[in-house]
């Protein structure tokens, strides 16, 4: 609204041109757009989850299998590249140097183990990788399905470790939401700035504007990849700490010893996954 009340990219932009602009718009014309803003969050608040799927690169079957393919192989790019720097060769470096390579190879580690699943789950964003690879790593060591058994877990948590959660996935929901808007309005600037061409190589300042949006979404993109690599962590402190909640909570006998958890946690997730009714699935429950 601002750009079409400054008529741009016909004016050369300034200071002096965007302080006239919001002055024109007066009051009602803030309002309105308020009003705008609110009423298009309320409406798309139901597709959230949605729209967080989408960053994760979870596409719509008539998405382009090319773009899907292309993000995928990027991403496997991005891997090889911190693979490479896991291996350190001491041979003739300073112990500086050494020291500053064993660093990166740590950070690399981390990064291979935080931010990817294997190589045949791979997906094409980086914020569906970092999702993934906390929902295969974290109950790992304990044959969880983390997918499965987590809706399960979540609600006997203390509430003060809920909390957390809570906050951690409002966090990525705003900073998911910001990068679509962010990105959106970038586009629409720059959709309104090419359609003048001649005017907008006399003033080429404009693209400043889009330009400035698309780097909030990229911030706001990375945002929701930290609030995810946050996220899977505490997912993983979780089964790791209160995991004997389920199964206290589904009636299961008190597991003695770590190989036979794993049994109950396996034989548990098989049955949380069917839906059908002639399953051979049984265990004993508690008194």
């Amino acid at each position: 609204m601002l750009m079409v009340g400054a008529d741009a990219p016909r004016h050369a932009l300034s200071w002096t041109l965007l302080v006239k602009t919001i002055r024109s718009l007066g009051a009602v014309g803030g309002a309105a757009a308020s009003a705008v803003a609110v009423a298009l969050a309320i409406t798309l608040q139901p597709l959230q989850f949605r729209l967080v799927q989408t960053l994760e690169g979870y596409w719509s079957p008539r998405a382009p299998v090319w773009l899907f393919k292309w993000g995928v192989s990027r991403q496997l790019r991005v891997l090889r590249a911190a693979e490479k720097q896991l291996t350190v060769q001491d041979e003739g470096l300073s112990p500086l140097t050494l020291r500053y390579r064993l660093e990166r190879a740590q950070w690399a580690g981390a990064t291979v183990q935080q931010r990817f699943p294997t190589d045949d789950r791979l997906l094409p964003t980086g914020l569906g990788n970092v999702l993934r690879s906390a929902e295969d790593r974290a109950g790992l060591r304990y044959g969880v399905d983390s997918v499965t058994l987590w809706p399960r877990l979540f609600p006997l948590l203390p509430p003060d470790f809920s909390k957390n959660f809570e906050d951690e996935v409002t966090q990525l929901d705003v900073s998911a939401r910001l990068a679509v808007t962010w990105s959106i309005a970038g586009l629409a600037c720059l959709i309104l700035l090419v359609t003048d061409v001649t005017a907008l190589a006399a003033h080429p300042a404009w693209l400043g504007v889009p330009g400035s949006l698309f780097v909030l979404g990229r911030l706001s993109y990375r945002a929701a990849v930290e609030s995810a690599l946050a996220h899977g962590v505490d997912v993983e402190v979780a089964l790791d700490l209160f995991r004997e909640r389920v199964l206290a909570a589904a009636r299961l006998p008190e597991a003695r010893r770590l190989a036979e958890e794993r049994q109950q946690f396996g034989v548990l997730c098989d049955l949380l996954a069917t839906y059908e009714d002639d399953h051979d699935i049984d265990f004993a429950f508690r008194h």
